[in-house]
């Protein structure tokens, strides 16, 4: 995993994070938000679903790297 901030993993995915300044909440995950641009996006085709799935798959994988163990 990278070493970085859960919120920066969205800078990572340019199309993610210059749509993500849509969305209602500025602390959106682009999760379970309701009103979320990103996750619109996605429904609509405007971000690959594929693109998406990678973005929460580093999401996931913060978050089980970032557990104590």
């Amino acid at each position: 995993m990278l070493d970085m901030e859960t919120w920066e993993i969205s800078h990572y995915f340019i199309e993610i994070f210059k749509i993500s300044k849509r969305c209602r909440y500025n602390n959106c995950s682009h999760t379970h938000e309701p009103e979320c641009a990103v996750k619109e996006a996605v429904e609509d085709g405007i971000i690959a679903k594929s693109r998406y799935i990678s973005y929460i798959g580093m999401l996931e994988d913060d978050e089980k790297y970032r557990k104590p163990h």
